[in-house]
Parts: C-alpha cells; structure tokens; sequence
C-alpha cells in the first residue's frame, strides 16, 4: 500500500489562538505545523486543513493527540501536519474553549463558520489554499462552510454527515429519538464544558476560558433543557 512519506520531522502546536467573530465572542484555534528535529516551528506558508468541531479539540487532543489519524475529529495529527500541512482545529461557537452559547448547528454558530475559514486562510503560515474535514458534527460543519464560503474553501473531505437530519436521527421513523438526543445532547455539553485541563496548560486565558464555561452552562439551562422537556411533551412547534 503507498504511503506518502514525511516531509519534516515533527510536528508541534502553536500557542492557543482566538478568533473574533462577527457576533464579538472568539472562537478557540489550535494550530499545529510541521518542525524540525527539535521541535521548532518551520518557516514558510503550507495549505491549512481546518476542522471545527462541537467536541471540546483542546479536551480531545489532550486525550488521544499521540495517535496518529485523527484529523477528522479535530484531535492533533502529526501524520498530515508532518506531511506538509498545518492542521487547524476551532471548538464552535459556544463550545469548548469558544465564547459564546451553542445553538446547535444554528445561525450564531454557522456564521462563526465563515469567521474561522477566513482567518485560516490569510494567517501567515497559510499559502492561501484552504480545505476542510470532518467526521459525523465535524463532517457537517465542514459542509456547511463549504456551502457558506465557497469563495475560500478550494476542498473538502467529510465523512459521515447527516442526509437529513430529521429521519436519520432526530425522529426515525416518525417518532422523536429522545433517548439518543438527550443522551447525545448531555454528552457534548459535558465535554464543551470540561475546561479545567485548558486552563492550567494556559493560564493567561484562564479568565476567558472561565467566562466561556459560565456561558456553556447558562445556555444548557435556559434553552437545551427545556428544548428536551418541550419534545419529550410533544409540544406542537416541534
């Protein structure tokens, strides 16, 4: 089987990075770019994978960044960055290491999309091509800023991503799926809000990070838990 072989030595993550967007709250950005031997970023513009995530990155990286190939769920890859490419990886709007409340694949959120492929495309180790990649919510955000942004997006590679989200997911078979969305729904405001870990690693954003988690959690309580309550009811406007 060809396997395309490294082009540097290693690979090594920038400094955590915020991204301001059009709504005024920042979005988190882990940057990782190839390095040579003794783990010093290497000079020069390469193209940029950006992968957005609802999944906590930073969290992620944190607990499966040593394996190889794991580009897709926005968790460090040295086996593409080491191959000529820096990888980008930003928690969504109002998840993560992000500020703002999570609004589900919503309007706050899908316009963040565009603040992040723009500000991946013109920082100064990107040569201006821009492609984006995902899995499963990552796959979905990927072509959801491919649609909303094809001026800056020249590829994109997903995998998994919701046809329609409606019978596949939400309510298969006509009935609501309450069990998987509760269940998926408290999982990823568990981990978007698990940034202990981010904050100790980089304590001059501690503040920011503190403030985002108090913005997670009021989101959860004022709209995600009674949008469960109203569906489990069957209220009509569901």
């Amino acid at each position: 089987m060809y396997q395309r072989a490294a082009e540097y030595p290693k690979a090594v993550n920038l400094p955590l990075q915020f991204i301001d967007t059009i709504y005024g709250k920042k979005l988190s950005a882990r940057v990782t770019v190839p390095a040579d031997e003794n783990g010093q970023p290497i000079p020069g513009q390469f193209p940029v994978i950006l992968t957005q995530s609802a999944y906590n990155t930073n969290l992620m990286s944190l607990l499966l960044g040593k394996v190889p190939g794991n580009l897709l769920l926005g968790v460090t890859d040295s086996f593409i960055v080491r191959r000529g490419y820096v990888q980008v990886a930003v928690d969504a709007y109002g998840t993560g290491a992000s500020s703002g409340g999570w609004d589900l694949l919503g309007p706050n959120e899908q316009a963040a999309y565009s603040d992040a492929a723009q500000w991946a495309k013109t920082q100064p180790w990107s040569n201006g091509k821009l492609g984006v990649a995902g899995v499963s919510y990552m796959a979905i955000t990927s072509l959801f800023t491919s649609q909303l942004r094809p001026d800056l997006v020249d590829a994109a590679f997903v995998s998994l991503p919701m046809g329609d989200a409606m019978r596949g997911t939400v309510g298969i078979g006509g009935m609501l799926n309450g069990l998987f969305m509760s269940r998926w729904l408290q999982l990823t405001h568990f981990t978007s809000t698990q940034n202990v870990p981010t904050s100790l690693l980089n304590p001059k954003h501690m503040q920011h990070l503190i403030s985002a988690t108090d913005e997670h959690v009021a989101q959860m309580r004022s709209y995600f838990l009674p949008l469960i309550n109203q569906a489990l009811d069957g209220e009509a406007h569901l």
